[in-house]
């Protein structure tokens, strides 16, 4: 049952007799009505922020960092200190910055996408700049899909050149074979010898 507050039950007490006495009639036969007073509303305890996981990876001559911050359901790729890229990944869409994630002229990265439909890798400017309109950045994934239908990428282990990714795939026949994806073209080369 609510509390009533003091204020509430004297309110109505001398509503009653106010009412019983103001036209010189004998008082009305008591009507006794409760209102409750209104309780407090919790205060909302706020959610702590969750501490940022960060990685990072050093471009071959030093000269520069990428670096990826998750917090929370939001991940950003920087370079130099300049978000060049922000991804609303949720929490079951994990970003990397693979080992080798830097071309040897320093001028362009990749990342890896997981999730549980597909696994992806996207290459990047390092200065943040399009590809070209409407092309932020390569997706290799959707590249590959076009070309190779039902073959499936086990893994882009690095750059071959500053132009050329090591892509290695399990073809449709399910043997394993090594391409590269020239990032100038958008094609992908095969190889005579596959890379670990």
């Amino acid at each position: 049952m609510k509390r009533l507050t003091t204020a509430a039950v004297l309110f109505v007490f001398a509503g009653f007799v106010l009412a019983g006495t103001s036209t010189g009639n004998a008082p009305l036969a008591p009507k006794i009505a409760f209102v409750a007073a209104p309780s407090p509303t919790p205060s909302a305890t706020p959610s702590p922020t969750p501490a940022p996981v960060v990685t990072s990876q050093e471009s071959p001559d030093g000269s520069t960092t990428a670096t990826l911050t998750r917090t929370g359901d939001v991940t950003t790729l920087a370079v130099k200190n300049t978000v060049i890229y922000t991804a609303h990944t949720g929490s079951v869409t994990v970003l990397s910055l693979p080992a080798n994630t830097w071309s040897p002229n320093n001028k362009y990265l990749f990342i890896k996408e997981v999730n549980p439909v597909v696994t992806t890798y996207l290459v990047m400017k390092g200065d943040g700049t399009p590809f070209g309109k409407d092309l932020p950045s390569l997706d290799v994934a959707s590249y590959f899909a076009a070309n190779y239908p039902g073959a499936t990428i086990t893994e882009v282990t690095g750059w071959a050149s500053p132009y050329l990714l090591v892509v290695n795939i399990k073809n449709a026949a399910g043997a394993k074979q090594s391409l590269w994806f020239d990032i100038t073209s958008h094609h992908f080369i095969p190889l005579a010898e596959y890379f670990n």
